[in-house]
């Protein structure tokens, strides 16, 4: 307000937010107020000062300023001066500006001031003029205080076809493609008239939404998105969830999935994009990213919009087939699996066992095909927390499965069952499991394998590959037609076979053989056949070191390229003896990085183990980077509660007697429960977990030689050397035989007695036979042994030529 006061100078009463000019009773006065509009509402004080000052007669009010919004032109004007810059060059930035403040001067300003000082508009020395970020420049956000305006706007489009629009928009979570919305305008009670596009461009010049360069639409503010939705009462947005969920799978033919190809059906659609909700996407965390594009996602927002409505709501709006938006989870979980989403995968079984569970219990109240679905609803469920590393979960799902149907309709189950069990440790109960299961199919396994059982089985199984040269087994595997049952048996047979090798169970080479026998003799050779072989040929070589058998086995293995867990064991526990370990190092580097994609996560987080092991081993890794990596994965392992988190301490402490460090890793395994490597122990011996057990006392070994102290290090070596799992083929294992000859040898030339000589003299003979298999592992260990023993038996000029030579070749 512009006031003339009569008697302004005098009146405290009238002051108000302006100034008083000096002297004189016809004094001019500016009144400004500088408010948000929808701030200003009849009662305010702002308000109420300027009506009194239009009503009092001591006051004219001889002009009304009122600041209005800046238009495009406006905008585009100030920039251009301001940049020194023609129009035609700044109008994509005078775009953002207004429709990210709708004009608002103040707003304009404070934007203008954020991207100068963000660098986003910056000066270009190579342009010779002020340049911005186009990407950064798409990435800024809608101010709050705008959207609010906008929000308070919105009431003006009650009733409109806009509306209608933007509730659309909404319950797709605030973003769709264009083309998903083009497939909803068939719906009449879901599009606006003439369609979403036709309404879209005063959504847009409104600042309400935004049409991306990806053809998505999506609104500029959660804000805005919020009160959209949550202007609708719950039964209408739960009715508009379903409408929109079962419009579109009836157009992507949901009830009738075998009858089209889905890809061809997407392909055709062209459409992949659009938010899924936490029913379906991350639960809180999970895999996917924020705003990732994933091949037929259009299904599953269909799936995720019938969920959202809710199993109760959508039974009781369509009653006639309570199965069927339960296959429908069934179809989308599959469909999530394939790329590699494992927590929608999950949830969205969860959501289907829902559907299925509303009429009562899903396993007894329940037709055959109802059974049938819930017992893959459950099986899928099983398989993508397994991949999460929810086990306990994963256990609970599949034991649903075999408690409610039948053996043969259970065979997946048992083999989910036993490899989630593998990761809790539980090796007993997957051994007793496996037993069971192949007893049921009437396959001999002895109550307790002896000796003469183990020799007619492996004597057995040395016949029969005896009749075949590897390349003749692996091409029964490119003819042979494998049902998923028997690949489920193969699998079982496997997981039995590791936890026997985590024991040392007299199992193992029984499963192995058995395995082997049943895939040649049934001509059922395939993929999951590899880890058999390996197991065969690791058990060759413990009891006979039959390394040509064991190289047989490990060539078939190869190329019956297993996954990632049969990989590993491949590469760690049986091509050690032949491949170098550098070599090796690389390989479980990408099996890791498979593993990780395919959600063989076991096979997974231990060839990254094994990875980091043979690096310390091989020396291709500084020690200072490999304790900062160990303890990186450490961090993984302890987040599945597996026996890789004891591999990993162990390991660290190791590196650590080699660096100085003080990592404390048995700290950090169960919190203060293994405070100490001492209560590590106590507690393996208690679960009798023997491979940990030896790795630790070997450990120990290996720190009492490096620290010279060889008396400690032999008490050591001799407790791992009675456990049964001693001679199973890990790196640790070639490595401590050639530490403990070293020690021995030194040991005797203290003079300690003629046994610690005849020991080191069965040590070398030992690496001796090793050497021929892989001279870059095995020649410089061997000749440094040789040098030891020729120091040993006095003779020197030996001893000298040898420690050259295996300084020179290491």
């Amino acid at each position: 307000l512009t006031l003339v006061g009569r008697h302004l100078a005098d009146d405290d009463d009238e002051g108000g937010g302006g100034g008083s000019p000096s002297g004189g009773s016809n004094g001019r006065l500016l009144y400004a107020c500088v408010y948000r509009d929808d701030e200003v509402g009849a009662g305010h004080p702002a308000t109420v000062h300027a009506d009194a000052l239009r009503d009092s007669p001591h006051v004219d009010v001889v002009d009304e300023i009122v600041a209005s919004s800046l238009g495009r032109d406006d905008i585009s004007s100030m920039l251009a001066a301001e940049l020194r810059l023609p129009r035609r060059i700044v109008d994509r930035l005078t775009a953002q500006v207004y429709n990210r403040t709708l004009g608002h001067a103040m707003f304009v300003v404070q934007l203008l001031n954020r991207l100068v000082g963000s660098g986003i508009v910056s000066y270009s020395p190579a342009r010779q003029r002020y340049a911005w970020d186009e990407d950064r420049l798409a990435r800024v956000r809608t101010f709050d205080s705008v959207a609010s305006v906008i929000v308070s706007n919105l009431t003006s489009l009650d009733g409109t076809e806009p509306l209608k629009a933007l509730r659309v928009l909404s319950c797709l979570l605030g973003r769709a493609d264009l083309g998903l919305l083009r497939l909803l305008e068939s719906n009449g009670t879901l599009s606006p008239d003439g369609g979403f596009e036709t309404n879209l461009p005063p959504l847009v010049d409104g600042g309400i939404v935004e049409v991306s360069s990806d053809s998505s639409v999506s609104f500029t503010h959660d804000l805005i998105l919020q009160q959209v939705y949550e202007g609708m009462s719950p039964e209408e947005r739960a009715g508009m969830h379903l409408e929109i969920g079962t419009h579109l799978g009836s157009v992507l033919r949901l009830d009738d999935r075998e009858g089209a190809a889905l890809e061809g059906i997407m392909a055709d659609l062209d459409i992949e994009s659009d938010l899924l909700s936490d029913l379906t996407g991350q639960d809180g965390g999970g895999d996917r990213p924020a705003e990732g594009r994933w091949p037929g996602s259009a299904v599953l927002v269909a799936v995720d919009q019938v969920n959202l409505a809710g199993p109760e709501f959508a039974i009781a709006r369509d009653p006639s087939d309570p199965s069927r938006f339960a296959r429908w989870n069934m179809i989308a979980a599959d469909e999530t699996t394939r790329q590699s989403s494992f927590q929608m995968s999950a949830n969205l079984c969860k959501r289907g066992i829902d559907f299925l569970s509303l009429g009562g219990d899903p396993w007894k109240d329940a037709t055959d095909e109802q059974r049938r679905l819930s017992r893959r609803l459950h099986e899928g469920a099983a398989g993508s927390l397994f991949a999460l590393g929810q086990l306990d979960r994963s256990v609970g799902y599949a034991r649903a499965v075999i408690k409610n149907m039948s053996f043969d309709d259970s065979i997946r189950a048992y083999f989910l069952l036993v490899r989630s069990l593998i990761g809790l440790s539980m090796f007993s109960e997957v051994i007793a499991t496996g037993v069971a299961v192949f007893r049921t199919m009437g396959i001999d396994i002895p109550d307790k394998p002896t000796p003469e059982t183990l020799y007619r089985k492996m004597k057995r199984t040395s016949e029969l590959l005896g009749r075949y040269e590897a390349g003749e087994i692996v091409e029964m595997a490119k003819t042979a037609t494998i049902s998923s049952r028997t690949r489920d048996l193969l699998m079982i047979q496997d997981a039995v076979g590791l936890a026997s090798y985590r024991q040392a169970s007299p199992y193992l080479p029984i499963f192995g053989c058995i395995s082997i026998q049943y895939a040649i003799e049934n001509r059922a050779v395939c993929a999951e056949s590899a880890v058999a072989f390996v197991y065969y040929g690791s058990f060759l070589l413990v009891i006979s070191e039959d390394f040509a058998g064991a190289r047989k086995a490990a060539e078939i293995a190869r190329e019956l390229d297993g996954d990632s867990f049969a990989q590993m064991a491949l590469t760690g526990f049986l091509n050690l003896w032949f491949v170098p370990h550098v070599e090796l190092c690389r390989i479980l580097r990408d099996i890791y990085e498979h593993g990780k994609k395919v959600g063989d996560i076991y096979g997974a987080r231990f060839s990254l183990l094994l990875h980091y092991r043979f690096a310390f081993y091989s020396g291709s890794e500084k020690l200072s980077i490999l304790t900062k990596t160990y303890q990186m994965t450490m961090e993984k392992f302890l987040k599945y509660k597996t026996e890789g988190q004891y591999f990993i301490a162990i390991d660290i402490s190791l590196v650590d007697s080699l660096t100085g460090c003080e990592s404390e890793p048995y700290a950090a395994l169960q919190g203060s429960e293994f405070p100490s490597e001492e209560s590590l122990l106590s507690y393996l011996k208690s679960r009798k977990l023997q491979q940990s057990l030896v790795l630790l006392y070997l450990s120990r070994f290996m720190r009492s030689f490096w620290a010279g102290d060889y008396v400690e290090g032999h008490k050591h070596f001799e407790l791992a050397e009675e456990l049964p799992s001693f001679k199973l083929p890990t790196v640790q294992y070639l490595h401590a035989m050639f530490y403990r000859g070293l020690a021995l040898f030194q040991t005797y030339r203290e003079g300690n007695g003629e046994d610690y000589f005849e020991k080191g003299k069965s040590i070398l003979e030992t690496v001796r036979r090793w050497e021929p298999n892989c001279k870059r592992t095995f020649q410089n260990k061997f000749i440094l042994l040789e040098a030891e023993y020729f120091a040993s038996s006095c003779n020197i000029v030996a001893s000298k030529e040898s420690y050259v030579l295996s300084a020179k070749i290491a």
